[in-house]
């Protein structure tokens, strides 16, 4: 399949270009400089070919950002997935949007299912949420696959490298200056941490199906960043818990937002912890 990925530099993005590359697909991904989702409409047309396909990896993922700047929040989020969907429908083209667990307010516990009802805390769970609902109102056969607190693949957005280089930094100081306060993490604060390796295979096994709607895709489990600081093996004495309440911060987070799933066709990816756990 020719397949046009836009977010292709993200995290996310990256490994789903790999992945559909090593699959002998052709990938078209290009650079945020020449594919702006704030001018979308201008950027299709520079298209070197017509896609098979289009996965829209890319948004303003920045979630206090989005509170500061809620235009370009609802240009990129809100608006965009219904004109790429416009674009698909007119040329038929498979259409796959990423969406958020964030759509969620996270006042239930358990873990939410793609019939639950949405109710976004902050300006980019909301204009996600407009995205989802222009997109498929745009082309009924889009497929949105919401997913969660993605992870893998290094730099500087890698949840896990970030909390690795954090435990580092902790035991320099401690060789530095002695004894220090340890590293908070909040408890109260739960999802689904999903690894992008794994999100990329499901979505590239997704490509050739017929699937559309709303699907939930992340590697089952609950856990907490607190439980998922435990899991690195942090030195001793470096970890302690906190709150949300602690790391004050412009954007609402949703307390409980982990996903799970009721569609028989979704990709069954591994266990959380085993994914976070692993290189």
């Amino acid at each position: 399949m020719r397949v046009l990925v836009t977010g292709g530099s993200g995290q996310l993005g990256r490994a789903l270009v790999a992945k559909l590359a090593a699959q002998g697909h052709d990938v078209l991904a290009p650079p945020r400089s020449r594919f702006d989702l704030l001018a979308v409409e201008s950027a299709l047309p520079s298209l070197p070919w017509i896609p098979d396909a289009l996965v829209n990896a890319a948004a303003m993922t920045d979630v206090d950002g989005c509170e500061l700047d809620p235009d370009t929040a609802e240009a990129v989020n809100a608006r965009s997935p219904g004109i790429l969907a416009q674009f698909c429908r007119a040329h038929r083209v498979r259409f796959i949007h990423i969406s958020t667990d964030y759509v969620f307010d996270g006042a239930r516990a358990g873990g939410y299912v793609e019939t639950d009802v949405t109710a976004p805390l902050q300006v980019y769970g909301r204009t996600k949420r407009l995205g989802e609902a222009a997109a498929l109102s745009a082309l009924p056969e889009t497929l949105v696959v919401r997913t969660a607190w993605l992870f893998g693949g290094g730099g500087s957005s890698d949840l896990r490298e970030r909390m690795r280089a954090m435990f580092r930094s902790w035991e320099e100081r401690r060789a530095r200056e002695g004894a220090s306060a340890a590293l908070r993490f909040a408890t109260d604060q739960r999802s689904s941490p999903t690894h992008v390796g794994d999100l990329a295979a499901g979505l590239t096994e997704l490509l050739d199906t017929g699937a559309h709607g709303v699907m939930h895709l992340v590697n089952p489990g609950s856990t907490s960043r607190f439980e998922l600081a435990q899991a690195l093996s942090p030195p001793p004495g470096s970890l302690e818990p906190g709150r949300a309440d602690d790391f004050p911060r412009p954007a609402r987070r949703p307390a409980q937002s982990a996903l799970r799933t009721v569609r028989p066709d979704t990709p069954r990816l591994r266990p959380g912890l085993v994914a976070w756990c692993e290189p």
